[in-house]
């Protein structure tokens, strides 16, 4: 419910140094109504002259009121900010992570064409639409749920806006797209490269693939919605599984059960992300997304991205179907260009303050052969302050080096020594597991370097942390010596040195210190 359309401002007159005036989407149009600027870290809207009556009766009659407690607009409000040569300001509810429509999941893909539908149903009950029909106006919101952000898009109809051309677009970019992926999964990758670098498929092309037409009737404004609205529930889009597709399990998600449970690797990733508190967050080769929800759930703003579709398609369910509010927006997609997506970039809004990198370094070294520089540099680019990464000893292999020969430059020394000059200091943790379970090392990089900070050596520090669990016999502690690059077990965990060099790494078991330092 929005309890007041009314922003107090205490009619402060902005700065027009500070303003940055802003480019929402990439497809090309005019906006009759104002422009949007971000300024002090919020996000505005001045409204033109010879639009502001309308733009004021759009409140005054509540009708933006209306579309916002609907889900159908985004937080919409008008203050009391003053702009030279715009009479109105207006406040739009920031959205944390802008998403690209070709890095969808196919499910949301239907859920945003669905709103368009319904919010240009809604609109007809006023005499308005819609003057555009792309997805790019449509932008994830709380539990994944889609949210129209263009208010600048909504006019009458008119002459000038006969809902004609938002219809027409409409087909290309969503109906099309849709229809053809949900015919042909096979052609997911080149549907993607055609969402990303051209937005639609006009109906010539899509008769030139398919041999076939589907005609709506843009005679008839309602009539079409109709027609839309019935056929998009309809479309089945099938996901190709991989080995990944089930790797995160249903009871991956009981977050309140972790200190009880067996899995001391997530447990440990809680307890970091407990005492990081970051606001957002981006979690890269996110799977299912269970420390994507384990972050949202505590209190982040999460975007969470993989390549494969099936497991992102897993987690947008999941997040969708939620009762409570959850902030998390998702994405298909690689982590860099030269992947087997290489016409993505980097989404210009995936990054947080923290970042999670978990069992992927391995991959990215061992087999997709990029170098340990590149991969640091890539991981950290997507933090601003912190990241959370994995360092798999024994490579592909859970209780064994593999593969074999095992590649010489593969070590987790290499691996820091990356990330000299991208982080001031570096946490090494290792935790017991089940004899069973991979030895992974968890890497808690801290104070991100910018590029004016001058070179420097990652400060390291090593702590070992749930040793209680080694009152089981079924757990272990594996520890890779810093000296020498052995792996070593700890039977006595109150002196912890490596039994093959006798060295001198400290290894800090203040749990305290570990998680309160953070």
């Amino acid at each position: 419910m929005v309890n007041a359309m009314l922003m107090k401002t205490n009619n402060q007159f902005i700065d027009i140094e500070e303003v940055n005036w802003l480019t929402l989407t990439s497809v090309s149009s005019i906006d009759v109504v104002g422009k949007v600027f971000s300024y002090r870290g919020k996000v505005f809207r001045a409204i033109n002259e010879e639009m502001t009556d309308y733009v004021h009766e759009l409140f005054d009659k509540n009708i933006v009121r209306k579309l916002v407690e609907r889900g159908l607009l985004i937080d919409t409000r008008r203050t009391e900010l003053q702009l030279k040569d715009y009479p109105l300001i207006l406040w739009h509810e920031k959205i944390p992570h802008i998403t690209k429509p070709a890095f969808w999941p196919w499910e949301f893909y239907r859920k945003a064409g669905m709103k368009f539908i319904e919010l240009n149903e809604v609109l007809m009950n006023w005499g308005l639409a819609t003057c555009d029909g792309h997805q790019e106006n449509i932008m994830m919101h709380n539990n994944c749920s889609p949210v129209f952000i263009d208010f600048g898009s909504i006019l009458p109809l008119n002459m000038s806006n006969n809902g004609l051309t938002s219809l027409k677009q409409f087909k290309g970019c969503f109906f099309n797209m849709m229809l053809l992926r949900a015919q042909k999964p096979e052609l997911e990758n080149i549907l993607r490269y055609i969402c990303y670098h051209k937005g639609s498929i006009l109906d010539n092309e899509y008769q030139a693939i398919t041999g076939d037409l589907i005609e709506a009737p843009y005679h008839d404004r309602e009539m079409c919605l109709r027609f839309y609205k019935a056929l998009l529930p309809k479309l089945r889009f099938e996901n190709t599984k991989t080995v990944w597709t089930g790797y995160h399990k249903e009871n991956d998600f009981d977050f309140e059960k972790l200190q009880e449970s067996e899995d001391t690797r997530a447990y440990t990733v809680l307890r970091l992300l407990k005492a990081k508190q970051p606001k957002t967050l981006v979690d890269i080769a996110a799977n299912a997304g269970k420390f994507s929800l384990m972050a949202a759930w505590l209190g982040a703003k999460v975007y969470a991205f993989d390549i494969h579709g099936a497991a992102i398609e897993k987690l947008y369910s999941r997040v969708a179907g939620e009762e409570s509010s959850l902030d998390v927006s998702v994405g298909v997609h690689g982590i860099y260009r030269g992947d087997r997506y290489n016409f993505w970039q980097l989404p210009l809004a995936a990054k947080g303050e923290v970042a999670l990198s978990l069992a992927i370094s391995h991959h990215l070294s061992i087999t997709q052969k990029k170098p340990m520089n590149f991969i640091a540099q890539t991981l950290a680019a997507y933090c601003d302050k912190t990241l959370i990464s994995e360092f798999m000893p024994y490579g592909l292999g859970n209780t064994k080096y593999y593969p074999d020969p095992f590649p010489e430059d593969y070590s987790l020394s290499n691996y820091l020594t990356a990330f000299d000059s991208l982080f001031e200091r570096v946490k090494v943790i290792f935790y017991p597991t089940r004899k069973h379970w991979s030895f992974r090392i968890m890497l808690v990089f801290e104070g991100k370097l910018t590029s004016g900070d001058s070179a420097r050596e990652i400060e390291k520090s090593y702590f070992v942390c749930h040793t209680d669990k080694l009152d089981h016999d079924d757990y272990i502690l594996r520890v890779l010596c810093p000296e020498c690059n052995s792996i070593f077990h700890v039977e006595d965990k109150s002196h912890i040195s490596c039994p093959m060099c006798n060295g001198n790494t400290a290894y800090n078991q203040d749990e305290e210190l570990l998680f309160s330092s953070m």
